[in-house]
């Protein structure tokens, strides 16, 4: 491969698009925004167990080599060297499909609390019906509850480092110093002043979204997650950090 990949596994909500658009401005790395790698590979997979033509001839080898080229050909017209790409990589089929693809794999995590995940979701998006907007994100398709078992998972074996909501917010210039260094990078000075997140030339759309997901504006309160979420929802997933 000529060009190296790390993975992000971030919660939804912990600050991501923010510090992401801010790495963008280095000259040695992107990072995606949220891959549909992930969801390539899950197509594939369906199709290799699920197609008569395969099981009648089972050549694997030919699945790994399509695989193994995913990245690359996905990335080929990014000019730098290093790409980090953001999605649920720690669920065990992706995990599984990495391991077969790269001997070593290094993970950068970004963690919050769930109630405020919950209550991002809910203070932006504004649904009729608090609760079961957050029963769809957790469920165990859902945004949130997916890329928390991703987090999980992959800090069972995997070589990561990790850091919190809080950081990313408060000392980012340390946050983006030890990436650098978690991924054997010269480090850089990188300005912090707010853009739209882009990535070689592409923005986010969130006209298709329930709301505008990726405004960069600051939340004067971000923590307060009893102002948007009903008792319920408290009580139902104020155990799941770390599932």
């Amino acid at each position: 491969m000529n060009k190296n990949y790390y993975f992000l596994c971030p919660l939804p909500r912990s600050g991501q698009t923010l510090i992401n658009m801010v790495l963008n401005k280095s000259e040695q790395i992107r990072v995606s925004a949220n891959s549909i790698i992930p969801d390539i590979f899950d197509r594939l997979q369906h199709l290799q167990k699920d197609s008569n033509i395969y099981k009648n001839f089972p050549y694997e080898k030919g699945f790994n080599n399509i695989y193994k080229n995913i990245f690359n050909n996905y990335y080929a017209s990014v000019q730098q060297r290093h790409i980090i790409d953001n999605g649920t990589w720690g669920t065990p089929s992706n995990l599984d499909i990495l391991r077969k693809i790269f001997k070593e794999r290094k993970f950068i995590i970004y963690n919050r609390p769930v109630l405020e995940c919950l209550a991002s979701f809910i203070k932006i998006e504004k649904p009729k019906n608090v609760e079961a907007r957050c029963d769809e994100l957790m469920h165990q398709n859902g945004r949130l509850y997916k890329s928390l078992w991703s987090i999980h998972n992959l800090k069972k074996t995997e070589n990561f480092v990790e850091f919190q909501f809080n950081d990313i917010i408060n000392n980012m210039d340390e946050v983006i110093k030890r990436i650098f260094t978690f991924l054997n990078l010269e480090p850089e000075k990188l300005s912090k002043e707010v853009t739209k997140f882009n990535f070689d030339g592409t923005v986010y759309d969130d006209s298709v979204l329930y709301g505008p997901l990726h405004n960069l504006q600051p939340d004067p309160d971000p923590h307060n997650y009893k102002d948007f979420l009903t008792s319920a929802v408290i009580e139902k997933y104020k155990h799941f950090d770390g599932l």
